[in-house]
């Protein structure tokens, strides 16, 4: 009672923007692939001999490109039944991809059971998480998101303790060698499943709090549910009514219309580069570092904490970029990156 009554007296805002966050340490478990990888193969590599992690290197750039082609199905499902619609079936996808992956029995069942359903969970919320928070705090956009999207360090950067705790708590070494890789043995790959259900259970619970705190406000509502609350307000006097922090506004959409029209544009093209140019190594070295890190390191848990540290840099200084973004612009901001990225 007394943290519902805490949570109560927080402005629909703030609410939305720990909604958000809640929702984007859901997204940043996509970095959690570099460090549960070996964890993974090796636990496959019992039904596929062959299978190895040059091969499962590939699960990164397959859930990027499902999510990204997800982006205008979250579009039409935010504007059709609204933002929490869209965010309910990202929890769904988030809750059960765990939980299908921990019964695959090959590579690729488990790139559809689990991969590819939670690549859909973050690519039907990655933009519809944002929208409520930007409406209450329009002149904040870049700080409100940055804060939120801190979650993108904190949600791996936790979980990764938590898959080392539950797959390999004595820290043994990886003594299948094949090549220049190696892999772990039955004592540490037999916990695969275990974690893989645990998560899961934990990213319901991460879900359904940032589902039940969310507060939309009335500007991303659609006609339907504006009219279920009015009809609400009126057969029922009990209900909390949390004050709209929007005074008739009105979202105005600018810019493009179509992705057919962006394209004839060169902004759209240079940002296209920007991504290409500025984002591939990051992703390149999320994804493998482990790997590559196991080569020359054979201590498991050193491994974990120096990705974990690395993906709470990643997440926690997008509050940094998202002021930086308020006060500097858009290009000034990124000629910081770049120059952090070449130093």
């Amino acid at each position: 009672e007394e943290y519902l009554e805490m949570v109560s007296k927080l402005s629909p805002g703030a609410l939305s923007v720990i909604s958000g966050f809640l929702f984007y340490n859901l997204n940043g478990i996509l970095y959690l692939w570099g460090g549960i990888s070996t964890y993974i193969t090796s636990y496959l590599r019992q039904f596929d001999p062959e299978l190895s992690l040059h091969d499962s290197a590939i699960l990164l750039p397959i859930g990027l490109l499902v999510q990204t082609c997800c982006f205008p199905i979250s579009h039409y499902v935010t504007r059709t039944y609204g933002v929490k619609a869209a965010m309910i079936a990202a929890w769904s996808c988030f809750s059960f991809a765990p939980l299908l992956g921990s019964f695959a029995t090959s590579f690729w069942t488990f790139v559809l059971g689990y991969n590819i359903l939670f690549s859909i969970g973050i690519g039907l919320s990655f933009l519809a998480i944002s929208m409520s928070a930007w409406c209450y705090y329009p002149k904040k956009k870049g700080l409100v998101t940055g804060l939120m999207m801190s979650g993108f360090g904190t949600g791996p950067f936790v979980a990764n303790f938590i898959a080392q705790a539950l797959v390999n708590p004595n820290n043994e070494e990886a003594t299948e060698k094949e090549g220049d890789l190696s892999y772990f043995g039955p004592d540490v790959y037999e916990n695969v499943p275990r974690m893989l259900r645990v998560f899961s259970v934990i990213y319901f619970c991460i879900g359904l709090t940032g589902l039940v705190i969310l507060k939309v406000p009335d500007t991303l509502k659609t006609e339907s549910q504006l009219a279920a609350d009015a009809a609400q307000e009126q057969t029922s006097s009990s209900n909390v009514v949390f004050p709209n922090a929007i005074e008739e506004t009105k979202v105005e959409e600018e810019g493009c219309t179509s992705v057919r029209e962006a394209a004839q544009t060169g902004v759209f093209w240079r940002l296209a580069l920007c991504a290409l140019f500025g984002l591939c190594l990051p992703f390149y070295i999320i994804d493998v570092y482990k790997m590559i890190g196991s080569q020359y390191y054979h201590d498991d848990a050193f491994l974990t904490v120096v990705g974990s540290f690395g993906v709470l840099a990643n997440g926690t200084s997008r509050v940094i970029w998202g002021q930086l973004l308020d006060s500097c612009g858009f290009i000034k901001s990124w000629l910081v990156v770049l120059s952090i990225q070449v130093v």
